[in-house]
């Protein structure tokens, strides 16, 4: 069983510096096969095997922006069963979810079928997603970061092309985080929290976008009753526009990037 994608360069000509352009490349088929392989065998892989019953295939380049096609390949029967459960559209999904998730990107308007499969990961959400800002996601960015070129991501569905996710420079700057010492206070309304690993995303408020949270201890440390303040929160502001929305007043230290801007809060504390 085969789904077809393509990684574009965006450059001026039909032509990408051979050794950045390889590393992303490589970068992209890590990430991809990573996602793929956790999501079908319920764990991260440690290792790359040429084995694998997941694989990325490459195919073959096409003009205009430098345009490289592949495939993830699934070789195990009862693996390409998995596939067919889920179906390949929520499939692409769950990869765009994970790949913008590394670079602190929300993707809103999950089909319920690709938002169950993401839930059901538990524990092994974050996992995944530390692992591909390890290593994988560096080296997407090396066109980006050596020469100022976007890289994209698409899924070749049957009636076009879907992109998947944009590497740019934005993104590029998530590469170098920065934590602060200092401790602010916010008042924030909780829009999505994963109940077994404590991660989520909040919104100030009076801001227009959400940001990534966590919490600065283990999750297994916090109190059932802290943690059912945030489901709490987040059941009570489902579906609310949010201007209505009910906030928490949370104790936090900002992650930023070099521009200053906060992709991620440590959650310190909250009220009690």
């Amino acid at each position: 069983m085969s789904m077809e994608f393509e990684v574009v360069i965006d450059t001026q000509q039909y032509a990408v510096d051979m050794k950045s352009g390889l590393d992303t490349l490589k970068g992209v088929s890590d990430a991809t096969r990573c996602i793929a392989q956790t999501v079908l065998e319920r764990k991260v892989p440690v290792r790359k095997t040429a084995h694998a019953p997941v694989r990325t295939v490459m195919k073959r380049t096409f003009e205009g922006s430098y345009g490289q096609k592949f495939s993830i390949d699934v070789f195990d029967d009862i693996l390409q069963a998995k596939l067919t459960a889920i179906g390949q559209s929520a499939f692409s999904e769950i990869i765009s979810f994970y790949l913008n998730e590394s670079i602190y990107i929300e993707i809103k308007d999950l089909s319920g079928k690709a938002q169950e499969i993401i839930d059901s990961l538990g524990n092994l959400s974050q996992e995944l997603t530390d692992r591909l800002r390890i290593t994988a996601v560096t080296n997407i960015h090396a066109v980006t970061k050596n020469f100022g070129h976007d890289v994209r991501v698409q899924y070749r569905q049957r009636d076009g092309i879907k992109l998947l996710v944009e590497f740019n420079g934005e993104s590029v700057r998530t590469l170098d985080l920065e934590r602060s010492n200092e401790e602010i206070e916010i008042l924030a309304a909780i829009t999505r929290f994963n109940t077994k690993t404590g991660n989520g995303r909040l919104q100030i408020k009076g801001a227009n976008e959400t940001v990534a949270f966590g919490f600065s201890t283990e999750y297994e440390s916090i109190s059932m009753i802290g943690k059912k303040k945030f489901s709490i929160n987040l059941n009570d502001n489902n579906g609310i526009k949010p201007e209505y929305h009910l906030h928490m007043k949370l104790k936090v230290s900002p992650v930023r990037i070099h521009s200053q801007k906060i992709v991620k809060y440590i959650v310190e504390g909250y009220e009690s």
